[in-house]
């Protein structure tokens, strides 16, 4: 794994972007909230329980219902655990940079669903003080336990953005 230069990947998510990602694949039995934060600090954590950069969450256990919001630099390890996570039946939102021609994405797209977000996100920095636009479009991406996964066949857009459904042998 790359080193992780914790100024340039030390950024908030925006709290409607978080709620919304609960909204959709939070936990039911807990108001639609994350279980656990996985890339986060003391003071940008979205939940009680959080993995901070010293904790190194790819090699943690992750709960049932996980928010992450990755280092920009160093994605594919977060990709990875989270399949390896939905393999175990476990949930995990992403928020990515919705730069599809890196390798990381063709896994994505085999393992997950994904709502591309209209327009740029600002995301803050420390004490969640908004920060400029980022470079490129977003999007959250959902790994969810295979049974949820087959379960799931619509493809739908709403205000947020447009969702791309992993097609599974036997819907075409």
């Amino acid at each position: 794994m790359r080193p992780i230069n914790r100024d340039m990947n030390n950024f908030w998510t925006p709290d409607y972007i978080f709620d919304y990602a609960g909204e959709i694949c939070g936990n039911p039995d807990n108001d639609f909230k994350f279980d656990l934060d996985v890339c986060a600090d003391a003071e940008n954590a979205k939940c009680e329980k959080y993995y901070t950069i010293d904790d190194n969450a790819i090699f943690q256990n992750w709960e049932k219902f996980n928010f992450c919001n990755p280092p920009y630099s160093n994605i594919e390890p977060f990709v990875d655990k989270a399949i390896f996570e939905a393999r175990k039946g476990n949930h995990t939102c992403m928020l990515l940079p919705s730069r599809t021609s890196n390798p990381y994405w063709q896994k994505i797209f085999d393992n997950a669903n994904v709502l591309f977000i209209g327009g740029r996100l600002s995301f803050g920095g420390h004490n969640n003080v908004k920060g400029s636009c980022a470079a490129e479009g977003s999007a959250y991406v959902f790994f969810y336990p295979e049974t949820v996964q087959k379960d799931m066949k619509t493809v739908w857009r709403n205000d947020v953005g447009w969702i791309h459904k992993k097609i599974i042998r036997g819907d075409l």
